[in-house]
């Protein structure tokens, strides 16, 4: 049994996610701004409170990531009018919290990004390529 933090549960992929890892047996550690909704619909699970538009400083995320093995972050946001708010999303607060993970004993990464998205211009595809980019040279397994 691992313990496990998924950023974005309740979201289309997050819930088929962290229904399959509660199945399994294992502590799913749900981060969520609703964390009222997010418990109701994953009782088995823990929810912190987490907002991924403010938490873009590392040192939020180290007394969340106590105890976890693995982060699963499904968070995406294909469009938004305020674009800054795609960036915040997908590239500042992942990388505070990649960065937070390096000072502890998470031992993977897995983050969700997209298809082919170097081939793509906007927002989007661009915050999730620098994303990837920044896990590229971690020192944790992604």
């Amino acid at each position: 049994m691992m313990t496990i933090l998924i950023l974005g549960a309740t979201g289309f992929v997050g819930s088929k996610v962290t229904q399959l890892l509660l199945k399994e047996g294992h502590r799913v550690v749900c981060a969520s701004r609703d964390v009222a909704t997010t418990q109701a619909k994953f009782p088995q699970a823990e929810v912190i409170y987490c907002d991924f538009l403010h938490d873009m400083h590392s040192k939020v995320w180290l007394s969340r990531l106590a105890g976890i093995d693995v982060i699963i972050n499904c968070v995406g946001i294909f469009y938004h009018r305020d674009q800054q708010l795609i960036w915040d999303v997908h590239l500042h607060t992942p990388q505070a919290l990649y960065k937070a993970a390096e000072q502890t004993q998470v031992k993977y990464i897995i983050h969700l990004s997209a298809l082919n998205i170097e081939h793509y211009h906007n927002n989007y595809a661009q915050s999730k390529l620098a994303i990837e980019n920044v896990l590229r040279h971690t020192s944790i397994p992604s």
